[in-house]
């Protein structure tokens, strides 16, 4: 099976369109594949549009129930978004609201993305050897110390800057 690229990003979440069978019902084999096929790649937060559908089968509650714990197993987070009050009437009816995250539209979900993104604990950073004490004279090191294309280029910055500035000079004293 190839890779499936019929999702979009909204935040840290990939978000799939439901994949609709025959009948115009939620495809859970080709969905369950969606989820399968994304933690394979790596990709640990994964989300279903279920927009414009009045409806799904209880195939369909146990396959987004399946979906849930599968990523909740791999570290991530499932979530669904939900733009009708017949959908999320259903959701309610069968339990399914209480323990997914459901987001009304793709705003709620890219705010609540960033939200959840600063909370995340800050990697810590690297650490920091002690320079070695020498004895004798100090030199400063230069910042581009072995770097000759470096320092050549600093040098032709400087000419530049200091001509530019020689030029605003001149037109400030004679105009």
């Amino acid at each position: 099976m190839g890779t499936f690229e019929i999702f979009r990003a909204v935040g840290c979440f990939d978000v799939y369109f439901a994949p609709l069978n025959g009948i115009g019902v939620l495809d859970v084999l080709v969905f369950s594949k969606y989820v399968e096929e994304s933690l394979k790649n790596g990709r640990k937060n994964i989300g279903l549009d279920l927009s414009g559908l009045a409806t799904i089968n209880s195939g369909a509650y146990n396959c987004l129930l399946q979906s849930e714990s599968m990523v909740t197993a791999a570290g991530g987070e499932f979530i669904l978004i939900v733009d009708n009050e017949e959908m999320e009437n259903s959701l309610r009816k069968y339990g399914i609201w209480q323990r997914l995250t459901v987001f009304k539209s793709e705003v709620e979900l890219l705010n609540y993305s960033i939200k959840q993104s600063f909370k995340k604990p800050a990697e810590p950073l690297p650490k920091i050897s002690e320079p070695k004490k020498k004895t004798g004279a100090i030199i400063a090191p230069s910042a581009f110390e072995d770097d000759e294309e470096a320092s050549g280029a600093n040098l032709w910055v400087l000419a530049i800057v200091a001509i530019i500035g020689v030029g605003i000079i001149l037109l400030y004293l004679f105009l």
